[in-house]
């Protein structure tokens, strides 16, 4: 897969980076946008410098298949959705397999939680923007 950053002003792309595997979401860090999720069919999740598009130092070592030993997850299909929380301290996934995925943005993207109860796929999430508590309430569709 590619991703690409355009300038939207002058038409023109201002820098790519194959990945070696299909992408099927993309995100901008909020506040600074010096990070770029991005999720792929296999489940896995790569954060990349916005500048450079190298991998993002710092990182979980567990963070790009979401394996996490406290919550026993280990995501295995497609992320549909990426998205910030409004303080740009999460990152919610979208996946496949029913489940919405919570990193810490803040602390190398490890795995929060996990929110469960849904037999399809999530396809779309957004956070809401609460005075006081942004990012309390999260709204999302699935194929159910």
């Amino acid at each position: 897969g590619l991703v690409r950053i355009w300038d939207t002003q002058q038409k023109v792309s201002a820098q790519f980076r194959h990945l070696r595997q299909q992408l099927t979401a993309v995100a901008f860090h909020p506040l600074d946008g010096r990070h770029i999720a991005v999720g792929m069919r296999s489940g896995e999740l790569t954060i990349l410098q916005s500048v450079t598009l190298h991998d993002a130092p710092g990182l979980d070592k567990d963070v790009s298949f979401g394996r996490c030993e406290e919550h026993s997850t280990y995501r295995r299909s497609a992320i549909h959705a990426l998205r910030y929380s409004p303080d740009a301290r999460f990152l919610a996934l979208a996946v496949q397999d029913g489940l919405i995925d919570i990193q810490d943005a803040e602390h190398g993207y490890r795995h929060v939680r996990s929110l469960q109860g849904h037999w399809a796929g999530v396809l779309r999430l957004d956070w809401s923007i609460d005075s006081g508590q942004a990012g309390r309430w999260m709204l999302h569709s699935s194929g159910e």
